[in-house]
């Protein structure tokens, strides 16, 4: 008993020491191991101009393909697979974000409807002709420019805080640093880490030093590239409420009421162009929804999915 003391307190030292010692490759660990316990597989493909990385389950059902935002990963979305493990899921790091880049000769177009063509370039690559796409902050832009040249391929959206509906201003506070000259989603330092992850959480997550460290230095590396997005959401691309103007595509618009970043008031907005679209306004929810209540977001996605599979069967 003594000596199983002893081997375990050593495996646990050790683990400790590369946690802190080795970040990187700890947390590249952690998360892969997550990845794969929640059923998802890793797929790396060169696909057009993009070295794309992507996760996908192995499900039954109809495909959702879920679009992350500025500044994150496909890996926003794993913490909800368990209330979403009946469809095949496709949740691809959109470049130049986790681990997909761009691979072209040239400088890089990552405007919103780039990015759009290039899911679409991922779509003909894995055959899928007919799915619900999902996508958060970035990620809904990206899905509402998707919609509208391509309506024919989407059986559902599913809107999680979308970028952006330029009727209504973005929310006071974030507006008060944008007008000082500021980009409140570039992270150059630990305040601007720790800014971002208050106008994105009504509650911070813990996150262990390790990991925010890991974190701190992904976003680093492509601050400028960040930034350049962000400037062209502001004024190359219209809103997404023009885009969606008078679209008949079933939609679930998921807004949360503290969004510090999306005034919440975009959501009744959208709604009101769009000719199917239902509202959905949790309490207590901020910028990132499945992230910060992954179960409840989770089972709100599956039930719009399940309304609309038994709607389109009575037709």
């Amino acid at each position: 008993m003594q000596t199983l003391f002893i081997v375990v307190s050593i495996i646990l030292l050790v683990l400790l020491l590369l946690w802190f010692i080795f970040p990187v490759f700890t947390s590249a660990v952690i998360v892969n191991s997550g990845i794969r316990a929640l059923g998802l597989k890793q797929h790396r493909q060169r696909i057009g101009d993009t070295d794309f990385h992507w996760l996908e389950s192995s499900g039954k059902g109809p495909v959702l393909v879920m679009v992350h935002g500025l500044n994150g990963d496909a890996t926003n979305w794993i913490m909800m697979a368990p209330q979403l493990k009946k469809y095949r899921l496709v949740i691809p790091d959109m470049p130049p974000f986790g681990e997909s880049q761009y691979k072209a000769n040239g400088e890089p177009d990552f405007s919103i409807h780039a990015q759009a063509e290039r899911l679409d370039h991922l779509m003909q690559h894995l055959g899928i002709d007919k799915f619900y796409l999902a996508g958060n902050s970035m990620g809904g832009y990206i899905s509402g420019d998707y919609a509208s040249n391509h309506q024919d391929k989407l059986l559902g959206l599913l809107l999680l805080s979308p970028g952006a509906v330029k009727s209504v201003p973005f929310h006071k506070h974030f507006m008060a640093d944008m007008e000082t000259g500021l980009n409140p989603l570039r992270v150059e330092n630990q305040a601007d880490l720790e800014r971002l992850m208050g106008y994105c959480f009504t509650k911070q997550p813990v996150i262990p030093g390790p990991v925010r460290r890991v974190l701190f230095a992904r976003m680093l590396k492509i601050s400028k590239q960040c930034d350049t997005i962000f400037h062209n959401m502001l004024g190359e691309t219209p809103g997404i409420e023009v885009m969606l103007a008078g679209s008949p595509i079933p939609t679930l618009i998921l807004w949360g009421k503290e969004d510090n970043i999306l005034n919440p008031e975009g959501a009744p907005a959208l709604q009101q162009v769009m000719n199917d679209a239902e509202l959905d306004m949790p309490e207590k929810t901020g910028h990132v929804p499945m992230l910060e209540y992954p179960k409840v977001t989770g089972d709100a996605m599956a039930e719009f999915i399940e309304q609309q599979e038994a709607r389109d069967a009575l037709n």
